[in-house]
């Protein structure tokens, strides 16, 4: 692939902070290897996903910034809302979908 270690490093400690892969240790070998868990999109939806938090702490740092009163003020500060309600309203979407899921 020609990617540099450092580049696979930072990709997979990604991965894992949002629940993609997680480390399994390999007894008597200094070597981690990755696996990917059934279903990693679900697995990665029901972790606090740090990315919208985030999203609207940049959103809200952006705003700060911008003139009150701006176009550009209130997109961002809707963006920064958009996220936040995501981070209240996902972990209910998730049990529901764990319901609708189980009875099919």
């Amino acid at each position: 692939m020609g990617a540099s270690a450092a580049a696979v490093s930072g990709s997979v400690r990604y991965l894992q902070t949002v629940g993609f892969v997680h480390r399994v240790s390999q007894p008597g070998s200094r070597r981690d290897r990755y696996a990917l868990p059934d279903n990693a999109w679900y697995v990665a939806s029901l972790r606090q996903n740090p990315v919208y938090k985030r999203l609207a702490d940049l959103a809200d740092s952006t705003a700060s910034s911008l003139p009150e009163g701006s176009a550009a003020k209130a997109r961002v500060d809707e963006m920064g809302a958009f996220y936040r309600f995501l981070m209240t309203r996902l972990p209910g979407l998730l049990d529901e979908w764990e319901h609708t899921r189980v009875r099919a």
